[in-house]
């Protein structure tokens, strides 16, 4: 079996964790993954760590912190001789922003490549999970619950609707389409979001 070399653990941890930075990469057998921690630093820890790291000599450090705190430090360090996370693991919205600003190095040929989505390829991430935007609610306590995105600024609902500042992005582009705008049109959604 061939020795897992330091790159190569680097580039199967951006795989899992949708991004390498281009920043130099940690000395020794440390690799400092910027992550959110809680339940998503368990499935690294489960998933990576002990499968894939640990056997090969190296061991993973999170980097546990929120996404903008992460974006600071990556493009605070990005003329360091050394940057402090060798691999970021941000959210689409978030990768795209830092690529605007050259952070990342291009995805090498991946072996699976195939298996990725194709609407979720992108030259400088590798995504590793995508989630439904949906609609929840108790029905203890909605007799009539919402059946679109529209509904949702229906006078009935108001002071009823909670969103999470974690995904204001989607929440902007999701208030866009609903006022007929999209995703390169957010106009619309500034009324619906007041």
């Amino acid at each position: 079996m061939q020795a897992l070399r330091r790159r190569d653990l680097a580039l199967a941890v951006a795989a899992l964790t949708a991004g390498a930075p281009r920043l130099p990469r940690a000395q020794g057998s440390q690799v400092v993954v910027g992550t959110w921690g809680g339940d998503y630093g368990e499935i690294l820890q489960q998933g990576l760590d002990g499968p894939i790291a640990r056997p090969a000599g190296l061991e993973p450090v999170q980097d546990v912190a929120p996404a903008p705190p992460r974006k600071a430090k990556l493009l605070a360090e990005r003329q360091a001789r050394r940057g402090s996370m060798d691999v970021a693991a941000l959210s689409d919205v978030d990768m795209y922003e830092l690529s605007q600003h050259g952070l990342f190095e291009p995805v090498p040929a991946l072996t699976r490549a195939g298996a990725i989505i194709p609407a979720l390829r992108k030259p400088y991430a590798v995504p590793h999970i995508y989630s439904a935007r949906v609609i929840l609610y108790n029905p203890a306590k909605v007799a009539t619950p919402p059946r679109s995105y529209a509904d949702l600024w229906d006078p009935k609902y108001r002071g009823r609707v909670g969103l999470s500042d974690l995904l204001y992005a989607q929440y902007v582009e999701t208030a866009a389409i609903v006022g007929g705008g999209g995703g390169s049109d957010f106009a619309p959604a500034w009324d619906k979001m007041r």
